[in-house]
């Protein structure tokens, strides 16, 4: 029976000691949904003249290498890899010894020079044992989270990725994490530090203002891929029971938000969590959808600087020591 290039195929995630010096696969997403990547070559098509003799050629452009994974969310997985090429900034601190290890990892903006260089991945596409392709110095270009209201749902993941280059190499053997993704029953949600259980539904997007730039000698591909800041908006849904949300878009009114999911529990009181805080939000826009016959409320927010924190941070716990 003919195999098909893509069957039992899976994709890897590696950090880069430098930007595009390639790494082997570190982490492997487990419930990969969907994934595209390849070359993307900037061509430019003249338009023909009529009555002239002669031949427009097309000219090529950069080449870069760009594509999106979608997956489902576990706190052992890799979307702690792609928060941090995000973000730039990881702090680990170990909050349980006895009887077991747990670890808590901040990642927050990297205001300094270093964010100007964010952490870069290998991804690894593997195309159903065949063979795979490692497309190197990949930076995160769009980063979003979100949950949909239904008791089903699980914590979604979709990253936009820009990389330098690709090699080809024999696939990596793949090992996934055994925790399970984080799923809606575990959805809890916090208005400045208060419980807020009228939240049905939220998604926030991470935008780290990256920019790809060629430079001499760099042969078609890129020769920078920085990034200029961290934008970070949002949306969520909530049953209407009040008129807080609508006083808080007419006024300006800033609040602190947060989103979190957990897991099964590491040890003692420590679980698998995935958690994501923004310090100062403005409403953006707001109004009141009918929905399955009961009027809610949606909300879109926007992150603004907060001077001591930043614009937002991702909190993970897990058992991984590091990123």
């Amino acid at each position: 029976m003919a195999g098909y290039s893509g069957q039992l195929g899976h994709i890897g995630v590696g950090r880069e000691s430098s930007w595009g010096s390639g790494a082997a696969p570190q982490l492997f997403i487990a419930e990969l949904n969907r994934a595209t990547i390849g070359p993307v070559v900037a061509q430019d098509f003249p338009e023909q003249v009529s009555g002239v003799m002669g031949v427009r050629r097309v000219r090529s452009g950069l080449t870069s290498y760009r594509g999106t994974v979608n997956f489902d969310v576990s706190a052992g997985g890799t979307l702690p890899l792609f928060v941090l090429s995000c973000f730039g900034t990881c702090t680990t601190t170990i909050v349980n010894t006895i009887g077991g290890y747990a670890y808590r990892h901040l990642f927050t903006f990297a205001n300094t020079l270093s964010s100007i260089e964010r952490p870069s991945l290998t991804l690894e596409h593997n195309h159903g044992s065949l063979y795979a392709r490692r497309y190197t110095g990949c930076r995160v270009e769009r980063l979003r989270l979100s949950l949909a209201g239904d008791e089903s749902a699980t914590l979604q993941a979709d990253v936009d990725l820009v990389g330098k280059d690709e090699v080809t190499s024999g696939p990596a053997s793949a090992s996934f994490n055994t925790d399970q993704t984080l799923s809606f029953p575990t959805f809890t949600a916090r208005f400045d530090a208060a419980d807020n259980t009228k939240v049905r539904q939220f998604s926030v997007e991470f935008d780290p203002g990256l920019e790809p730039i060629p430079t001499a000698g760099g042969a078609g591909k890129l020769g920078r891929l920085p990034a200029s800041g961290l934008d970070v908006t949002g949306e969520a849904l909530l049953v209407l029971e009040g008129t807080e949300r609508r006083s808080d878009y007419i006024a300006g009114t800033e609040r602190s938000l947060r989103f979190a999911l957990t897991g099964a529990t590491i040890v003692s009181t420590w679980a698998y969590e995935v958690a994501i805080e923004l310090f100062r939000a403005r409403i953006s826009d707001h109004d009141n959808p009918l929905a399955a016959g009961i009027l809610n409320e949606r909300i879109e927010f926007r992150g603004l600087w907060h001077d001591t924190n930043g614009v937002a941070r991702v909190i993970v716990t897990n058992t991984t020591s590091g990123y």
